[in-house]
């Protein structure tokens, strides 16, 4: 097994939990407070590299058609796509991701 295929399986055993650790109110004031200046001036696709069970968009006014969340864990994904349906979601690490995409462009 790699490296990459057993951290994976750790995020995907943690995903059954991982909402109850974190929540969208453990981020930082500061944080909270660059998702509302920020949101606003979005003018393409937000891509939400490592985006978990999408707690950054608690804050985020993102548009379904404006988000990737892009995650290598599929219980991340899972969780995420439960909470979060009709936003766009790639199982795959951002460097295979990258590769695949050469053209790409988001904010």
């Amino acid at each position: 097994m790699s490296e990459q295929d057993r951290v994976q399986a750790i995020y995907d055993e943690f995903a059954k939990t991982y909402d109850e650790h974190y929540s969208a109110d453990s981020f930082k004031e500061e944080d909270v407070e660059l998702f509302k200046i920020l949101s606003p001036w979005v003018r393409g696709t937000v891509l939400d590299l490592g985006c978990g069970t999408g707690l950054t968009l608690a804050y985020n006014q993102v548009a379904k058609e404006d988000y990737l969340g892009i995650d290598p864990s599929e219980g991340m994904l899972s969780k995420h796509a439960s909470k979060f349906p009709g936003y766009s979601l790639v199982q795959s690490t951002f460097e295979e991701w990258d590769k695949a995409q050469p053209e790409a462009k988001y904010d």
